[in-house]
């Protein structure tokens, strides 16, 4: 009788002790999100921006695009990747917002969960390689940043062409913007360049910036065809 007994009191202990550390460990992390959420920062959600110009009422305009939107876990996956990203993350400045892994194989594996969230983009591309179909395909860059928004500051994913610091150069001082925080932009952009120049020198393994491939059905005209 007494086994059973003392089996049971230690069972109700370890079943209590359990309970409080879950409920701990469930305060903790409601604590840090009402910390966050107080402090204007959203540190598990990620956009993906796309930046371009375009023309409004005859003026240059860089704008911002939003394809894909998600959660840290459904980017990375692994606990322990997103806690070296968010560590990485605490290192960046308004001025420096890129996120930079000291391990270049965290910082590879960032970029792999990057590029396959962002192969969401390639779906009509893939189907017309797939299919024998015709299609096309162009370079981007992809760099996570931890940069200053409108009101919070968050993750991002910048999506760019190179083409956009010739763009940038040519229109200079003319170049405006459809909200006055979009400005901020331009920093990100800047240490964006200087990084693609860093990578020119290093090693593909060593590179912060990822390489991806936009593709697109392309379409024949019934003359071209022929």
């Amino acid at each position: 009788m007494s086994y059973w007994l003392n089996l049971l009191t230690e069972s109700l202990v370890a079943a209590v002790v359990e309970g409080f550390a879950l409920a701990a460990v469930a305060f903790y992390v409601w604590y840090r999100q009402r910390r966050a959420l107080r402090q204007g920062k959203l540190e598990d959600a990620v956009l993906v921006s796309y930046n371009q110009i375009v023309e409004v009422d005859g003026a240059p305009q860089l704008a911002f695009r939003t394809p894909l939107s998600g959660s840290m876990r459904e980017l990375f996956l692994n606990e322990g990747l997103i806690k070296e990203i968010k560590r990485a993350a605490s290192d960046t400045s308004d001025q420096d917002p890129l996120v930079r892994l000291r391990d270049p194989k965290l910082h590879a594996m960032m970029q792999r969960g990057m590029v396959n969230f962002c192969n969401q983009l390639n779906i009509s591309g893939q189907v017309a390689a797939l299919s024998g179909q015709p299609f096309i395909e162009r370079e981007h860059l992809l760099v996570l940043t931890y940069e200053p928004g409108a009101v919070t500051k968050m993750f991002r994913i910048l999506l760019i062409q190179r083409e956009l610091f010739a763009e940038l150069d040519r229109v200079g001082d003319e170049l405006t913007f459809s909200m006055p925080y979009h400005r901020d932009r331009l920093v990100a952009l800047k240490a964006i360049r200087k990084e693609l120049q860093l990578d020119e020198s290093r090693e593909w393994s060593s590179r912060v910036l990822a390489s991806f491939m936009v593709a697109a059905p392309q379409n024949v005209s019934p003359n071209s065809a022929a």
